[in-house]
């Protein structure tokens, strides 16, 4: 049998499933932030050219090496772009990660960027998906972004393990990482622009419809025919959407195309 202690452990394994650590490919323009002190926060940074900066938090199999695609669609179009590494994993690999620390090196991140580049929050489009959701959420309630997008967004880790694994007390998941975004959402202020496949087997598309629900002012597009790690080219368009128009037009939205 085994002890409490090691299914504490295992079950942490699934909320974070660090990859191997992969180079950062650092385009044209664009730079490697490493915040000082003991325990650093890391992100790739591309300025704006004009207009806001899109802010991105990846999900839990992700990490900061992925986002190269995603960096060189939003910055073509002028846009600034970062994107922020979770301890424990690349960069971050010799730290721990936990709910707690995903939120501190957030925080560490989007005030280097306002000390330093005067980045403010008006200006800011924060993005997440999968377990960046709610990275982004909490941003959003400190009052750190003026959009939000929230790309296969869950509710919550205890709504995650009652989906998925019943037989599982929830609270064993959700020892200090509870990722609770359903019952932050009446406190996001900013407007929200949703997106999930129809076709989501992860995270079911019942929890991104509770959180617009709940959100003061949300859009929610449902892509027929994606699931939850081929959304590809619709995270960028609703990064540059949302950063672009006017949320009251983001309603005239009902799909996106497959680049």
């Amino acid at each position: 049998m085994f002890g409490h202690a090691a299914v504490v452990r295992y079950l942490r394994r699934t909320v974070y499933p660090v990859p191997s650590a992969e180079p950062v490919d650092v385009g044209d323009g664009a730079e490697i932030i490493r915040t000082p002190g003991p325990e650093p926060a890391f992100a790739l940074h591309t300025p704006p050219v004009t207009g806001r900066t899109v802010v991105y938090f990846h999900g839990n199999a992700q990490q900061l090496s992925d986002a190269g695609p995603l960096m060189d669609a939003v910055v073509a179009t002028g846009l600034g772009f970062v994107a922020v590494e979770y301890p424990g994993y690349g960069l971050a690999a010799d730290q721990q990660p936990s709910e707690s620390s995903l939120y501190a090196a957030a925080v560490a991140i989007l005030e280097h960027l306002r000390r330093e580049t005067g980045l403010e929050p008006e200006q800011t489009v924060l993005l997440g998906h999968s377990l960046g959701t709610a990275v982004a959420v909490e941003m959003a309630t400190r009052g750190y972004g003026g959009r939000l997008v929230l790309s296969a967004p869950f509710t919550s880790t205890a709504g995650m393990v009652r989906h998925h694994a019943r037989f599982v007390p929830a609270r064993l998941f959700t020892a200090g990482d509870r990722f609770d975004s359903l019952a932050k959402a009446g406190q996001v202020e900013v407007p929200t622009l949703l997106i999930h496949g129809a076709d989501d087997v992860v995270v079911p598309t019942r929890m991104s419809a509770a959180l617009a629900e709940n959100l003061r002012i949300a859009h929610r597009v449902v892509l027929p025919g994606r699931g939850h790690n081929d959304l590809g080219g619709a995270i960028s368009q609703a990064a540059i959407l949302a950063a672009t128009e006017a949320p009251d037009r983001w309603g005239t939205l009902t799909s996106f195309s497959d680049t």
